[in-house]
């Protein structure tokens, strides 16, 4: 018999997310990441999104490199990612193959908080700072993207105009989800 692998709890709604641990130090309330380490949700366990679903990302970054996927889930065909790109945050979704990204114009070299979300409606926003840095029509998911979601890294297709794995380096602090009534 296997001993199971190391997990973290991230916090989702009114759940605790029990992500596999591939090498990260710290806890819930402060993940460092060395740009090898990585964190994984099976795609069975992860939280429903399609249909018109609400979901929220609210995060501290602390990064030490320019670039890095800090949460991916799908692929190129349905998902969404935040991420950083030269220094900038970016969110970005796919719906039905089409990409819809919204990247601040503001190079981060120090901490950023940011709040990712899509509303039921197909709206997507992403705060940094508490500023809204741009809004966009995305569109509804209709279909569940699937691949695990990953933090630190987004290992299989990509969901934004980046190369995989594109790890982030740095740490990520008081990271937290909602989706609907938790599932």
């Amino acid at each position: 018999m296997t001993a199971p692998l190391p997990t973290i709890a991230i916090p989702a709604s009114n759940q605790l997310l029990r992500f596999v641990n591939h090498g990260v130090t710290g806890d819930t309330g402060s993940l460092q990441l060395n740009g090898k380490a990585w964190l994984s949700l099976p795609a069975f366990r992860v939280p429903k999104v399609a249909g018109g679903r609400t979901l929220q990302i609210k995060a501290t970054i602390h990064p030490n490199t320019s670039s890095g996927v800090i949460l991916a889930h799908g692929g190129n065909r349905a998902g969404y990612s935040v991420y950083l790109d030269q220094g900038q945050l970016c969110f970005v979704t796919r719906v039905n193959s089409k990409s819809t990204m919204i990247r601040s114009d503001v190079v981060h070299e120090g901490p950023a908080s940011f709040e990712a979300k899509w509303n039921p409606n197909g709206e997507m926003y992403l705060k940094v700072n508490g500023k809204l840095v741009g809004k966009a029509e995305a569109g509804i998911m209709q279909q569940e993207p699937d691949n695990s979601i990953q933090i630190g890294a987004d290992l299989f297709q990509p969901v934004g105009d980046y190369k995989t794995p594109n790890r982030f380096s740095g740490t990520i602090d008081s990271l937290t989800f909602k989706y609907p009534n938790g599932t």
